[in-house]
């Protein structure tokens, strides 16, 4: 006899757990891919008659389902075990998407009204989850999107702001060339002597200048390595934002996912009539 599957074991074990979570009458059967019966967890008014170790019958619907490799949901007659039973079978698939094996579950009829309530609850409240986690998503695309615009207005302002240090740069060698010209102007006039007197009041007021413009140049140049620190954490900061955003976009798209998933399994399960 081949070795169970672990997934089949891990289903058998998972099984009278489910059982008790339901508190729906039911049976249970999990069968291998030969259509072994594995488990059978009879219900406490009804038993569909199999043990484990019975082979399935091909014309039964789990057998079926295994066979075809599809869910099916079927209703049982009544005169078979006095009582009316609905049945949901599926094929099981290992990590590689193969079958291993078939699982069914049979119960009376009269619960489908509390299972098909309960869907549409799950449904209804996915819905309002999918529709909220869609505001999310555009709010952290617009985030994204945001961020991304700073950014690139943020490069442009350093562009602007080297230009400016550039003007500077400039400036100060305007007024070294001034400060030279005063300085060469006063040894002009004290060589001119007395004749030369207005002439050093002038080159005085050069130097002068020369020594303002090298002070408020200095001041526009802190101010401006202020303004660069200040852009930098700016931009360090966007940086994260769009880092951030990117992840939550990431995030939810992963949780979109996961309700689709979760509406399609909900879906899936589902016991209706079938016509």
């Amino acid at each position: 006899m081949d070795q169970t599957h672990p997934i089949l074991e891990k289903i058998l074990f998972a099984i009278p757990l489910l059982k008790n979570a339901l508190a729906i009458d039911s049976n249970i059967t999990l069968i291998d891919k030969d259509y072994v019966c594995i488990g059978s967890f009879p219900g406490e008014k009804f038993s569909l008659g199999l043990s484990v170790g019975d082979t399935v019958s091909p014309q039964t619907p789990l057998s079926a389902a295994v066979r075809e490799n599809k869910k099916l949901v079927v209703k049982i007659p009544e005169h078979l075990y006095n009582l009316s039973l609905t049945a949901g079978v599926m094929p099981v698939h290992d990590e590689n998407n193969r079958i291993i094996g078939g699982l069914g579950i049979a119960l009376e009829t009269k619960y489908e009204k509390i299972l098909k309530e309960f869907h549409e609850n799950v449904e209804r409240s996915l819905s309002a989850v999918n529709e909220n986690m869609n505001q999310i998503h555009e709010g952290a695309n617009f985030l994204v999107l945001t961020s991304s615009t700073l950014a690139e207005e943020q490069k442009q302002s350093e562009v602007k702001l080297k230009e400016i240090n550039d003007i500077i740069k400039n400036i100060n060698q305007i007024a070294k060339r001034v400060q030279l010209l005063g300085i060469n102007a006063r040894i002009e006039a004290s060589r001119a002597g007395e004749s030369g007197k207005g002439f050093a009041i002038v080159a005085n007021e050069i130097q002068k200048l020369s020594t303002n413009i090298f002070e408020f140049t200095s001041l526009i140049d802190t101010s401006l390595n202020d303004i660069q620190k200040v852009v930098g954490s700016i931009s360090e900061s966007i940086h994260n934002v769009v880092k951030v955003g990117d992840k939550q976009v990431n995030g939810i798209e992963e949780i979109n996912k996961s309700l689709k998933e979760a509406m399609e399994m909900s879906n899936s399960f589902l016991i209706e009539e079938k016509k």
